[in-house]
């Protein structure tokens, strides 16, 4: 049992680091993935601004801003 468990930020900072490590080095290890990784949030708001912000209509405001 832990005396004093660290604060709530501290452990978030310290997992997000230890999983941003992990990711890096599992995208080292395989490239193809880091660069599949990198371009589909592109392709996603390439896709949601150009193909669907003409589609979708939001009252008094534009797509893209909304």
């Amino acid at each position: 049992m832990m005396a004093n468990p660290p604060p709530v930020r501290g452990r978030l900072l310290t997992d997000t680091w230890v999983l941003t490590v992990r990711n890096l080095r599992r995208h080292v290890r395989n490239p193809s993935q880091l660069a599949y990784s990198t371009a589909l949030p592109v392709m996603w708001v390439l896709l949601f601004v150009y193909v669907f912000g003409g589609a979708i209509r939001v009252p008094g405001v534009k797509y893209v801003d909304f």
